[in-house]
């Protein structure tokens, strides 16, 4: 029934997004359930869901964020949801994605952030949002591979992986992946406390040293965490 009276709906239920939970709840969980359905996804672009969503994931007092970011991952499925998320052609380019991976890599608790992994995978379909999560400059690529490890919960597992198969698609992107930056080119070995236990469990496989293979430490980084599940 909301579906057939959507043009209404969608902008009102963004609307109470920002209101206290006991309203924005529902209205979230009406949202996610209604932009499952790919023409009601694009509306909703349409009518501002992308900007609302990421205003909102910073207000603890409105709706819940693992609601907010089931929502990202329905609207960034469309391509004018990727578009818009994107920034492409802004100033700001990359920003929202940029703040994606911080979520996924530092939002507490962590399991309302899972869904993250999920709009990364949606967003690195696009050449944009590829040139975005492999900028070097960004280290976003550093900061979401602790979601591969077998700690992690399988929906952060599963979209991070993802995207990074989604980075080898083209040999540019493929050339960038295993390119990126390592931990001392991301800032050094963590303030001086040696390698942290995330670095400890991703490298068990046992790659030779940069060079050979034509990949940086980071890009070797990356193989690892990626081995690392089937490795043993």
């Amino acid at each position: 029934q909301l579906a057939s009276k959507a043009a209404t709906c969608i902008p009102r239920l963004l609307h109470l997004l920002g209101k206290p939970t006991e309203e924005s709840k529902p209205a979230a969980t009406a949202l996610v359930n209604l932009t499952a359905l790919p023409e009601l996804a694009t509306l909703a672009v349409e009518k501002g869901a992308v900007e609302r969503a990421m205003e909102f994931l910073r207000d603890c007092e409105c709706a819940p964020p693992e609601l907010l970011v089931m929502l990202l991952a329905n609207v960034t499925k469309t391509e004018g949801g990727v578009h818009v998320f994107s920034q492409e052609g802004k100033s700001l380019e990359g920003f929202f994605v940029m703040k994606l991976v911080q979520m996924l890599a530092e939002g507490t608790p962590a399991q309302s952030y899972d869904h993250a992994a999920s709009v990364l995978t949606n967003v690195t379909r696009h050449p944009v949002g590829r040139r975005v999560f492999l900028d070097p400059t960004r280290g976003l690529v550093r900061a979401a591979l602790p979601s591969l490890l077998p700690s992690a919960a399988e929906t952060r597992r599963v979209g991070v992986a993802a995207a990074l198969r989604n980075c080898c698609v083209d040999d540019a992107s493929r050339a960038s992946l295993l390119a990126c930056p390592g931990r001392t080119a991301a800032g050094g070995g963590g303030g001086g406390h040696g390698t942290c236990p995330d670095t400890r469990e991703i490298a068990v496989v046992g790659f030779g040293k940069t060079g050979a293979s034509g990949a940086s430490e980071g890009g070797l980084e990356v193989v690892r965490a990626l081995l690392r599940p089937i490795s043993g």
